[in-house]
């Protein structure tokens, strides 16, 4: 069986392993030809996967058997595209689309009846000037098509308008851009990789998500598992007894439904405002980005990776948990000053267990301070012997890993 991989950065070779894993052929497309699968893969192909026509035409011509990708944002409604093209398994391309876009998500959610913040949609800068005055201090500025919160910014203050729009359709490639109100949240920012197969979500596992001060609208990494009963890790949402997010999944399955999507991994970023209503930030047709779905696997036990391969094949999915989750963490290393990068270190009162590690830097590579995903420098997943212990360590991370700069 022949398996086409959309994208070949560090992130793709643990999909690649899960198809190796299943005794199929990985065949990776990236438009990078130094990008980190060329070797792993068993054939790398040098293709923009942007050029949709392009790369069904190399589909085609090796006769794959099915495509897919993972922690690609970009890539997610090209592998539908293709999937449709050649009648090969897929979620549907316009529900994809749909779930990509920021503005094309908020009115799918409000012309269906869930919450959402007050939004305006424009690809155009005088017409989001205009919105601009429209809305109430404080507010969010944002590309409809980025990650990791690149162009985002918080407004304030009028003052702050200007720069904003600017940096937001700097930000996108699409050169469109949305401005939100910003809801002010209770407890964590709250986060799921669930597993989808048959239309019917089989794993959900929910994560409390962590950030830093340093870049506050952008994630550092996620823990697990949670207090079922509580958002903020200390008191419980509704009643003692009571699952809160019992709500969330009924709610994300409802979503799911009306787009009619089949299968896969779908990360979920969601809030409760200060009222107690949810609301469902992000749903990306893909996998996260920080080791999250490696994350899982460690605490649960349930690999995502090996069911995405099979559902996309239409092979039988192997459900294995374990009887008791572990308390796992994956965690985005990151630096609180610009410098040259000289490893890391661990404090004195650090009893995590390191099971994982992915480094995009080495030692003498110039590193900046972080301000959003882009600059994270390496991921980690730590196991932790309790929750507490998770906590503590994953809230003032840079306390507990400390990253090293050569003087």
């Amino acid at each position: 069986m022949k398996v086409a991989v959309l994208g070949a950065g560090l992130l793709q070779n643990y999909i690649i392993d899960a198809i190796h894993a299943k005794r199929y052929t990985a065949i990776a497309f990236d438009g990078n030809p130094q990008c980190a699968s060329t070797t792993n893969a068993d054939e790398f192909i040098n293709l923009d996967f942007s050029d949709r026509e392009s790369l069904l035409r190399e589909c085609r011509k090796r006769e794959i058997d099915g495509i897919l990708t993972y922690a690609s944002e970009a890539a997610a409604p090209v592998v539908s595209w293709v999937a449709e093209q050649m009648g090969l398994r897929c979620n549907p391309y316009d529900s994809v689309e749909i779930l990509k876009n920021k503005d094309l998500t908020r009115t799918f959610l409000k012309e269906n009846g869930f919450n959402v913040p007050k939004f305006f949609p424009s690809n155009d800068i005088d017409e989001a000037r205009k919105f601009a005055k429209e809305m109430q201090c404080p507010f969010v500025i944002k590309p409809i098509d980025s990650c990791g919160s690149r162009g985002f910014s918080k407004i304030e203050d009028e003052s702050e308008i200007e720069e904003a729009i600017y940096k937001a359709f700097e930000n996108s490639k699409k050169k469109q851009i949305i401005l939100e109100e910003f809801l002010e949240r209770k407890g964590y920012y709250l986060e799921v990789e669930c597993y989808v197969s048959d239309g019917r979500i089989v794993y959900f596992e929910p994560m409390y998500q962590h950030r830093d001060e340093l870049a506050p609208y952008s994630p550092i990494g996620d823990s697990l598992p949670i207090d079922r009963c509580s958002i903020d890790g200390k008191n419980a949402l509704f009643s003692p007894s009571k699952d809160a997010f019992e709500e969330v999944r009924n709610e994300l399955q409802r979503i799911l439904d009306l787009l009619e999507m089949k299968f896969g991994i779908f990360n979920v970023e969601f809030i409760y405002d200060k009222s107690n209503k949810l609301y469902f930030m992000e749903i990306g047709p893909r996998a996260g980005g920080n080791l999250i779905s490696e994350a899982n696997y460690h605490s649960t036990g349930f690999d995502m990776r090996l069911a995405l391969v099979s559902d996309t094949l239409g092979d039988k999915i192997d459900y294995h948990f374990d009887s008791r989750k572990k308390f796992v963490s994956c965690l985005l290393v990151h630096s609180e000053f610009d410098g040259i990068f000289d490893g890391i270190e661990f404090a004195d009162d650090f009893y995590g267990e390191i099971l994982d590690e992915l480094w995009f830097v080495k030692s003498g590579d110039s590193v900046s301070k972080f301000t959003n995903g882009k600059y994270g420098l390496g991921l980690l997943i730590i196991e932790f012997a309790n929750r507490e212990e998770m906590l503590k360590v994953m809230d003032h991370s840079t306390k507990y890993i400390r990253v090293k700069l050569k003087k």
